[in-house]
């Protein structure tokens, strides 16, 4: 195989499991809720629903996305709307991932 494709594939996979993981953080972060303010403040509602555009191919980076939404959206409903993040969350319900369409 060609050397720059296999370097490119593998700097692909550690971007997306780091998406991954940061979006797992955020998701247990949104469990609490003196934290949802300080995340929403932060930028996270934009941040997750980036994920779920930017991360199409990808379902355990939605699922994390959109499970830090759900958990958001509790208690800061009109941000995650503000934000954006409702056309990307209805657009999960078309995968082919339960645990995304969930």
């Amino acid at each position: 195989g060609d050397p720059e494709y296999a370097a490119q594939l593998a700097a692909y996979r550690q971007q997306v499991k780091v998406q991954e993981q940061a979006g797992g953080v955020a998701r247990n972060l949104s469990m609490h809720a003196e934290n949802k303010a300080v995340l929403v403040s932060l930028g996270a509602v934009a941040a997750m629903a980036a994920l779920l555009g930017g991360a199409a191919d990808e379902p355990r980076v939605q699922e994390q996305a959109a499970g830090t939404l759900r958990n958001l959206a509790i208690s800061h409903g009109a941000e995650v709307v503000a934000d954006g993040a409702v056309p990307g969350l209805v657009g999960l319900l078309a995968s082919g991932d339960a645990k995304v369409r969930e």
